[in-house]
């Protein structure tokens, strides 16, 4: 989303109302972008639009081992707009089989999006009628899992059932308008969840986003060979262009650089949850510089503070310029996950000066 503003205004500590814009400060429109509230309260954002365009949204299921190979992956990637897909867990569990629980037979739900002149499948009015079902079956499906939270052991099956359910109509194609397509997802509030998600550099080939898909699909595997099942809803996989947005987790000087975005999402209290979420994240941030989404779930994590110092250290530097020029009594400063990474980052004497009491 930071990448399609075109400026913004924002009232600062002195009660100024700043415009960023890359026209009048580039630099300090990266910062604005994604400010996390130090810069003062966002007055107005200006969004850069585009004529209305089309795109197909294709949804297949492959075998996990048959399909998933970073040659398979690099060919959908270049040859569509857009690529997601999914890891939705023990969906190949088969209670009558003398092996129930057997990754050999998982598959792998792939998502992509391909611009087309083509018309779209179905009416805004179609749309709109669906959606009061779609949104029922969300609830529906969240009522099912929630159960799973007195009932762990019971994860599999349930996950299977809802799997097969998804997966009766086959492989699917249709043409939405594009807001339709990117926001496919139904929004219900009473769903609550567990959400954490991380990014890490993906390599040229991708052969390191494959190798986590298969170290996240084997951990959970390990993980019920112990009676503990952390996850019910699935692991959502996207892989999007760098920005210069310079507190985003895909920073990077390269434009061109791909950045692997790895979704973990389950129902709010699922056990074995944090121990789950610590393991991979540890693994991502030791393996591949992988950072959190700071709007998700990540202050759980032990020794997350002095990690994202280290790891944000150069932009935090940049940022805090800009972040004093505009607050430099730290009125907006308040966050104390912030002022820990911030502090850690800067030095002590920036902790000593966020320690000072706000009147």
């Amino acid at each position: 989303m930071p990448d399609q503003l075109c400026s913004m205004k924002i009232v600062t500590a002195s009660g100024e109302v700043r415009e960023f814009s890359k026209e009048i400060s580039e630099s300090e429109f990266n910062v604005a972008k994604l400010n996390l509230g130090l810069l003062g309260i966002i007055y107005s954002a200006t969004f850069c639009v585009q004529p209305m365009y089309n795109l197909r949204m294709n949804d297949t299921f492959y075998s996990i081992n048959e399909w998933l190979n970073p040659k398979n992956l690099k060919e959908l990637l270049d040859s569509s707009d857009g690529v997601e897909f999914f890891y939705w867990p023990f969906n190949g569990f088969n209670q009558s089989d003398p092996k129930p629980l057997d990754p050999n037979r998982d598959q792998i739900w792939v998502k992509t999006f391909v611009r087309t002149d083509d018309p779209a499948s179905f009416t805004q009015q179609q749309l709109e009628q669906s959606l009061p079902n779609q949104t029922q079956e969300a609830i529906q499906q969240y009522e099912l899992r929630r159960t799973l939270i007195p009932n762990p052991e019971k994860t599999p099956n349930v996950t299977a059932t809802l799997w097969n359910g998804l997966t009766s109509f086959g492989n699917t194609s249709f043409v939405y308008q594009v807001p339709d397509a990117m926001h496919y997802v139904v929004s219900e509030e009473s769903i609550k969840l567990e959400l954490m998600e991380i990014a890490f550099k993906a390599d040229p080939d991708l052969s390191n986003v494959v190798a986590e898909y298969l170290f996240i699909m084997k951990t959970l595997y390990d993980f019920a060979g112990e009676g503990k099942f952390p996850l019910n809803i699935f692991v959502d996989f996207r892989i999007i262009k760098s920005t210069k947005t310079l507190l985003s987790n895909t920073f990077d000087k390269d434009p061109e650089a791909l950045y692997c975005h790895i979704d973990f999402v389950t129902i709010l209290d699922t056990p074995s949850w944090q121990e789950f979420a610590q393991l991979i994240a540890q693994r991502a941030f030791d393996q591949y510089k992988a950072k959190p989404h700071c709007a998700k779930e990540w202050e759980f994590i032990p020794n997350v503070d002095s990690y994202l110092a280290n790891a944000f250290s150069d932009q935090i530097k940049q940022f805090e310029q800009i972040r004093a020029k505009y607050d430099p009594d730290k009125i907006f400063f308040d966050n104390k996950s912030l002022q820990d990474i911030f502090n850690i980052a800067l030095g002590s004497q920036n902790g000593e000066d966020s320690n000072k009491k706000k009147v």
